[in-house]
């Protein structure tokens, strides 16, 4: 067999590797998140206060670009 017969039969051996791998399902325990709490999304003024202190105490400007949420219990 030649170097180049060689080559081929490998390239051809790991492309039909990763289609296999690439088709492969996983199982639905793997495929779904878990549900979620129930509850509201707000936002954590607690968080944000703590570090806008921390921040301004080392003459740092914080933005928000996505302000940290907390999730609360909902009042049904």
């Amino acid at each position: 067999m030649t170097t180049r017969a060689r080559g081929k039969r490998f390239a051809l051996s790991v492309l039909t590797t990763a289609v296999m791998a690439g088709c492969a399902t996983q199982s639905p325990r793997q495929a779904s998140a878990p549900p979620k709490a129930p509850g509201l999304m707000v936002t954590d003024s607690a968080y944000i206060a703590r570090v806008e202190q921390k921040a301004l105490r080392r003459g740092l400007q914080v933005q928000w670009v996505n302000p940290p949420k907390r999730r609360t219990p909902r009042a049904d």
